[in-house]
Formats: structure tokens, C-alpha cells, sequence
């Protein structure tokens, strides 16, 4: 026996540094607090498409390129089975022509392209009337509408209300049209909830649009939840999509997060000292398979942080095993209606 114990093989040195990234990244992916399940009352969103189980299968999904010039080809098959909606970021002021290029490419494929148009990286009202007569030409009839993580707008635009009040998208031939909300706060707008009931109003009163909205990533679903709660006599039955970063790297979701101006929730990355450590070790990807399951809504809006090959590869991992756990449940089901 003593010789067993003086044989035992020594810990890894970097055990320790292991063990504290991923406490941190649980803490990360839920908000600041290590995840929980939460408790779900289905009478109270038994009207508006939210599911109580953890476990339904009848998840909706769109995805998000971080790469406008990834090659999407190969996985035009999987997009195709999730309704093929790819959203396309504008994440530099002269990004105009890339947008349009992708979004030929992802029509030839059979999908959906939703280009962001992002009002404070154009000029001005003529630049955005022009980008969506190309995106029009094209094919496109879908575009997210938002005002953009930028400190010093491009030219005089600011506001995503701009561009609603002045009709260019309905002039343009779009009637379907996204736009951004933040159930977590929006560092760039104080008051983020009036300007959300300005957009919820525009939409009560243009009547020829298809209205829905899209958040950023989401880390916490206690928040989500409350916030959906509290906008669900004014929302209706408008399409809420929320956002959840895919599989990656702490890495790989720093520089996202730098990218794309997720400020406020990324900040507990590198507060932690993990972009340090996801340098020095080879670490497995961070998802965020728990808030599928504890948040109600279940429109899901996929950034492909860590590239679609991985993302769509864990979509269908969490498909395939909700379905099987539906199966066993119903098969418990079975059997206790059949006093087995």
C-alpha cells in the first residue's frame, strides 16, 4: 500500500490552472454565477410558443458568420435543415461590397443571407437606400436593422429609429425586418428599454412590415427570463430570437467580443485572467448548452464564434440528444399509463 502511494503518478502542474479556467467559464456562460436549473412554470407561457420542458424537441435556430468570407458550401445541408437564415455582420464602415458578395453566395446555396445594416458605419440615408437596392437585386428580402457598436458614427446617422421613420426599407421592397434588443442591458444606451418601445411602437403602427427581434449573446437566463416576462403583454406574439455564443475557445470568444462590442458580458473574461490562460493551455470549447435549457423562449440565434463547422456540429449534437430524451420520457410515460 505504501509503495502504491509513492508510486502514484504526480498532478499535472497545470491541474490547477485547468480546474480555475473552467470555474471561470462556467461562471462566464452563466453571468457571474455557476449555472443552476430553473424552475419553469408552463401556465404562465402557455400563449406565446415557449415550451416549460427542457427536453422539447421543436427548437428554432439562425445562425451568425463572424467571417463574412468563410467558405459555407460544405455545410449548406445543415443550414438548409435549420431554415438556412445566415446573418451577415457589417463590422467595418467599408464592409458594403463583402455583404453583397456573401449574400450571392449563400443564395446560389439555397439560403436565406439577413445582412446587418448597420446605420452608424453609412454615411447617410443615400448610402443605405443604395446598399439595399443591391441587396434587393440580388435576392435578398430579409435585413437586420441595427445602430451599431460604434463610439462616432460615420455621418449623421446614429439611430436604427432613423431609418424606420424616414420608410426607405418599405420604399426598398423589404418587409421583413430584425432588429436588435438587450434583455442584458446595452452599455452603449442608457436607456435601451425606451428605445426598445420606440421600435415596438413603429412596428404596432407599420402594418405592411414582419417585424422580429434579435439579442446580443445572452450569458445569464435568469435575466432573459425576467425580461421576457416583463415585455410579454407588449411583444405579443413577435418572434424573439436570443442569442447564444457557439462553441469556441475562451480565446476565440475574446476576440469575438472585441470584434463585435459585447462589452458587458465579456468583461468577466478577462477580469478572470482567462484570455492569459486560454493562450497557455489547450482547452475544450465553452457552450451554452444549459441556457437552451433554461431559458423559455426557445428561438435560438447562433453566433458561429468557434466557425459553422462547429457550431451546426453542436446544434445537431443537442438535437439528437433532446430527441432521445423526449423518447425516453415518453417511453416512461408508456409505461406508467400502462402500470408497468
Amino acid at each position: 500500500r505504501g509503495l502504491r502511494c509513492c508510486l502514484r503518478p504526480v498532478r499535472p502542474k497545470r491541474s490547477l490552472a485547468m480546474a480555475l479556467l473552467k470555474r471561470a467559464s462556467r461562471s462566464l456562460m452563466s453571468g457571474g454565477a455557476v449555472p443552476r436549473k430553473v424552475k419553469i412554470d408552463s401556465r404562465r407561457w402557455r400563449g406565446y410558443h415557449w415550451q416549460s420542458s427542457a427536453i422539447t424537441p421543436d427548437l428554432e435556430f439562425s445562425v451568425e458568420l463572424t467571417d463574412v468570407y468563410e467558405d459555407l458550401k460544405p455545410f449548406s445541408p445543415q443550414l438548409k435543415r435549420y431554415g438556412g437564415r445566415v446573418y451577415l455582420p457589417f463590422v467595418k464602415n467599408n464592409a458594403g461590397p463583402q455583404i453583397l458578395e456573401a449574400s450571392q453566395r449563400l443564395l446560389d446555396l439555397g439560403c436565406q443571407p439577413v445582412p446587418h445594416l448597420t446605420v452608424r458605419r453609412l454615411g447617410g440615408m443615400d448610402s443605405v437606400q443604395l446598399l439595399l437596392e443591391q441587396w434587393y437585386q440580388v435576392g435578398v428580402r430579409d435585413v437586420f436593422l441595427i445602430g451599431g457598436d460604434v463610439d462616432a458614427p460615420l455621418g449623421k446617422l446614429h439611430s436604427s429609429m432613423q431609418v424606420l421613420e424616414a420608410g426607405v426599407l418599405q420604399a426598398s421592397g423589404f418587409h421583413r425586418v430584425g432588429m436588435a434588443f438587450h434583455p442584458e442591458g446595452n452599455p452603449l444606451d442608457p436607456d435601451h428599454a425606451a428605445t426598445f418601445h420606440a421600435k415596438l411602437s413603429w412596428m404596432h403602427t407599420a402594418s405592411t412590415s414582419d417585424v422580429y427581434f434579435v439579442s446580443q449573446p445572452c450569458l445569464s437566463s435568469a435575466q432573459v427570463n425576467t425580461r421576457l416576462e416583463a415585455l410579454s403583454p407588449s411583444i405579443g406574439n413577435t418572434e424573439m430570437w436570443i442569442g447564444l455564443a457557439g462553441p469556441a475557445t475562451v480565446k476565440r470568444l475574446v476576440k469575438f467580443a472585441k470584434l463585435c462590442g459585447v462589452s458587458t458580458s465579456f468583461r468577466l473574461l478577462q477580469s478572470n485572467g482567462l484570455e492569459i490562460a486560454a493562450q497557455a493551455l489547450n482547452i475544450t470549447p465553452i457552450t451554452s448548452e444549459h441556457l437552451v435549457d433554461e431559458i423559455y423562449n426557445k428561438r435560438f440565434h447562433v453566433f458561429a464564434v468557434g466557425g459553422m463547422g462547429a457550431t451546426l456540429e453542436w446544434i445537431d449534437e443537442m438535437q439528437q440528444s433532446r430527441a432521445r430524451q423526449m423518447e425516453l420520457c415518453e417511453g416512461k410515460e408508456h409505461r406508467v399509463k400502462a402500470g408497468l
